[in-house]
């Protein structure tokens, strides 16, 4: 039911759309930067163009470029949970163009707000339009047809604006706490490269010797007492202790085969191209159950398990990998893998402070979730009507 003063448009009568160009590289033409698949990533609003290459694309015409307010959608992809998804462009001052894998959308301004439209474009009420009309499953392609079919409530122009500016306050709170994040994570790295290698040291422990050991030296491998489970059988035991993955908890269980401080060193399908990023390397502090896709260390006495953890998990251990469709570290490799040694209680003081940079880490990830999380519980109900607001 459409709330009172609202409207029910079509897309297409609100909006026109433009597939993008199949560019040819050239030496000769108009040099313009052109946004492509790669910028979609993590990404819903475009204000920068500085990661976006120039290239000779030939002479274009006036339709062929970008200008502040147009949306930009996935038109098709290798990777289909990209398709669909929409960019939005406040602002363009730079010559810009779009790729043949993209949809261009413009909007009828004085029946719908742009920024008010790229909202829409991430409720669930246009997403599952776009699924339907793709026959009701995931689509290889996107087109201008369904685009031009989807159906959306609008309200009056000054209540689209109202809404905007409520989502805006939000997305700043979003932008900020993203900002803090990426500098704590930034210090926590640049602790870690400093402190795990001795490039730092603490004023006690200056006279102190490092000795450099392998992974089979500090650690004990338990994997022979791994047992994965398959759906079925989790479906059968659900419970609050973890089961772990090689890049994660993935379920969880009723039942343990772990109850002790352990590292979980991904096997196979870990992020080992993306080590400085992301974790190669899990704690496991108490009961738990472990899949054959992570390798399980228990440390041994000359070496404390967060040591062994922090000195894993951004570890570049690409060169012990097994290159492939999935990458896989095998646990005669894994054995090899160089570590350096302090004594026990300079790793307990370097441990102390690097738990201290992750729990910041920990911290301000989970504000920006919780953030963007209600953010489009409150969007999704603004947007529908089921929220009103005064203009």
């Amino acid at each position: 039911m459409v709330p009172e003063g609202w409207q029910v448009q079509r897309l297409g009568a609100i909006a026109s759309f433009r597939n993008g160009l199949n560019f040819l590289k050239d030496s000769g033409g108009e040099q313009v930067r052109v946004v492509g698949i790669p910028h979609f990533w993590q990404r819903q609003t475009m204000t920068s163009f500085d990661d976006i290459e120039l290239s000779f694309v030939g002479r274009l015409s006036h339709d062929d470029y970008l200008r502040s307010g147009d949306l930009l959608f996935v038109r098709s992809n290798g990777n289909k949970d990209l398709i669909g998804r929409c960019m939005y462009f406040p602002k363009v001052e730079t010559p810009l163009s779009f790729s043949g894998f993209t949809i261009r959308g413009r909007v009828n301004e004085t029946v719908i707000k742009p920024q008010y439209a790229s909202a829409l474009m991430q409720t669930r009420i246009v997403k599952d339009q776009i699924s339907r009309g793709g026959g009701g499953t995931n689509i290889s392609n996107l087109s201008q047809a369904i685009l031009s079919s989807i159906v959306v409530p609008l309200p009056p122009l000054p209540e689209q604006t109202k809404i905007v500016e409520i989502l805006s306050t939000w997305d700043a709170a979003i932008e900020t706490t993203g900002k803090l994040l990426a500098s704590a994570v930034a210090q926590k790295q640049a602790l870690m490269q400093q402190l795990l290698t001795g490039q730092r040291r603490y004023a006690e422990f200056q006279k102190d010797s490092w000795g450099q050991f392998t992974v089979e030296d500090v650690a004990e491998c338990l994997d022979r007492k791994r047992v994965p489970l398959n759906e079925g059988e989790r479906r059968a035991m659900p419970g609050l202790i973890p089961y772990w993955g090689a890049n994660g908890i993935v379920d969880y269980v009723s039942d343990f085969i772990f109850d002790e401080p352990l590292v979980l060193l991904a096997e196979d399908g870990g992020y080992f191209d993306e080590y400085a990023t992301r974790p190669i390397a899990n704690l496991s502090l108490g009961k738990c159950w472990v899949n054959n896709h992570a390798h399980v260390l228990r440390a041994r006495p000359n070496c404390k398990t967060e040591w062994l953890f922090f000195s894993l998990v951004h570890k570049d251990i690409t060169a012990f990998t097994n290159s492939g469709t999935r990458s896989k570290l095998n646990q005669a490799d894994m054995r090899k893998i160089p570590l350096w040694l302090p004594s026990l209680a300079e790793q307990e003081a370097i441990v102390e402070t690097l738990a201290v940079a992750a729990k910041s880490v920990e911290r301000l990830a989970l504000k920006a979730q919780l953030l963007a999380s209600e953010r489009s519980a409150l969007m999704q109900q603004l947007l529908t009507g089921k929220r009103r607001v005064t203009a």
